[in-house]
């Protein structure tokens, strides 16, 4: 991943004030954490694109080695998801993705709410699968998490038409900020999404309920 840079963000379209503000907690987030964190997902990709060509089979089985160390160190954040009071996850989360400076869009996306619920801001986890007409996960790219904040009140997060003109989505693990519909248009094509064979399903992912987290630690 390229470290953090505005100049090389995807050109933004939305509310200038919003903006800025994700810009300030995108920074406050590479400040926090300085690091290229290896992502299991990315390995997997690599691995998986060439599983059946007899000339890859040498550095797959190296890569697999990677990406079984890599998943392995983020057994226990995946494990206490939903069981782990928000604080004591959030640490979780930073000693398992510092220790072998490892972490997905999922820890990433943690890792950033909790900037923004620090600064008093208000973000959600977001995620989307790719699914098959058969119903299951597309096996290589079927899913990311990312941050969307600027929700419209009342919005369903399973659909993205009602977040309002004023969402804005935030992914540390792909570095952009973009207006949610351009987000979304962004992340089919990383995923390799085919309207013709695939459907997408959105749903909330947070850990906590992020307004009433907000109301409890209000500051003032």
């Amino acid at each position: 991943m390229e470290a953090f840079n505005l100049n090389s963000y995807i050109p933004f379209l939305g509310i200038k004030q919003d903006k800025i503000l994700c810009e300030k907690m995108m920074k406050q987030y590479r400040k926090e954490y300085p690091v290229n964190f290896h992502s299991p997902s990315k390995i997997e990709s690599s691995f998986e694109k060439h599983q059946n060509n007899p000339k890859y089979q040498a550095i797959n089985r190296k890569l697999v080695g990677v990406w079984r160390k890599y998943i392995d160190s983020l057994a226990g954040v995946r494990e206490n998801i939903r069981t782990t009071f928000w604080d004591n996850y959030v640490q979780l989360t930073k000693n398992a993705t510092m220790a072998n400076k490892t972490a997905n869009c999922s820890e990433q996306a943690t890792l950033l709410q909790d900037v923004f619920l620090r600064n008093g801001e208000s973000a959600h986890k977001v995620a989307m699968e790719i699914r098959g007409n058969d119903g299951f996960i597309k096996r290589t790219n079927g899913s990311h998490t990312f941050l969307v904040t600027g929700l419209k009140e009342g919005a369903d997060y399973s659909n993205p038409k009602t977040w309002g003109n004023k969402a804005i989505v935030v992914d540390p693990w792909s570095n952009i900020i973009m207006n949610a519909n351009d987000a979304i248009d962004y992340f089919k094509e990383m995923l390799n999404f085919n309207p013709n064979s695939h459907k997408i399903r959105f749903y909330n992912a947070d850990n906590l309920n992020v307004e009433k987290y907000l109301a409890r630690n209000k500051k003032g």
